[in-house]
């Protein structure tokens, strides 16, 4: 995604989002900070990430690379990566640093850090992709499409998308599967009336693909992917005032390939 990566940390990742979110203080995530510039796309261990807070489900126990692709900044760039109860944990835990002062060069910046990650990701047992084929494109385009279909109808609930035969959840655990379904059924409850909401969706031709060892992420420079939630550009709360708000949707949308099938990738930690 191209944005600073101080924009990208304080960005959404989980495809249901509120005004204010509840911290997570059961278990440490890491995430990354500081600026790589406007044209950087950043890959953790081989596969494209939005950063921020969601760093967590790209890693891997043990040994993690991060690698930063495109146009680095000619002043220089600033990667971190900590861990701690939220991207708002003042006492976050410094895990790894790369600074460069000055570059005007466009070769690729990288950081290594050792990660304990508990349990393994859905992605981790996916097939290792080459270079993308018109038929692998197809695929994915197909299942955002239909995904798309099932959002904008009227009927729509949010555990639709986990009844689906092209959808996998990041995390196999059973617990945070159901958690995950819990929490679904809660927010289910509180979806405006669908006369409040508006469907928005991306066209192909705005779209982007970028491919990695195992993941996919389909995402495009402006907006979200498709969106199903009030109409965007809604004042934000006032200072001090608690006003909850409801959107369904993606930024972006990450795909992996299992025994030769598409999947989409939702997170549920």
């Amino acid at each position: 995604m191209k944005k600073a990566l101080a924009r990208i940390a304080a960005s959404g990742f989980a495809f249901l989002l509120v005004a204010c979110e509840k911290q997570q203080t059961d278990e440490r995530i890491y995430f990354v900070s500081g600026s790589t510039g406007g044209k950087v796309d950043i890959f953790v261990n081989g596969n494209p990430t939005n950063g921020g807070k969601a760093l967590t489900l790209f890693l891997a126990d043990g040994k993690n690379t991060i690698e930063l692709k495109g146009d680095v900044p000619e002043n220089g760039y600033d990667l971190r990566v900590l861990r701690g109860l939220s991207i708002f944990d003042a006492e976050a835990q410094m895990i790894a640093e790369k600074r460069q002062e000055a570059s005007g060069k466009t070769d690729n910046g990288t950081i290594e850090f050792d990660a304990a990650i508990s349990g393994r990701w859905a992605w981790e047992s996916a097939d290792v992709l080459g270079t993308l084929s018109s038929e692998d494109q197809a695929a994915i385009y197909t299942i955002y499409d239909n995904i798309c279909a099932e959002m904008k109808s009227d009927g729509f609930e949010p555990t639709a998308l986990l009844g689906r035969g092209d959808v996998v959840l990041w995390s196999g655990s059973q617990e945070h599967a159901s958690n995950f379904q819990r929490q679904l059924k809660e927010i289910g409850t509180k979806i405006p009336p669908r006369s409040e909401l508006v469907f928005q969706s991306t066209t192909h031709d705005k779209l982007r693909l970028l491919a990695g060892r195992q993941i996919v992420m389909l995402t495009c420079d402006q907006g979200k992917l498709v969106y199903l939630g009030p109409p965007q550009g809604t004042d934000p709360p006032e200072s001090g005032e608690i006003k909850w708000t409801f959107f369904y949707g993606f930024s972006e949308m990450f795909f992996i390939r299992v025994d030769g099938s598409w999947k989409l990738l939702v997170p549920n930690l």
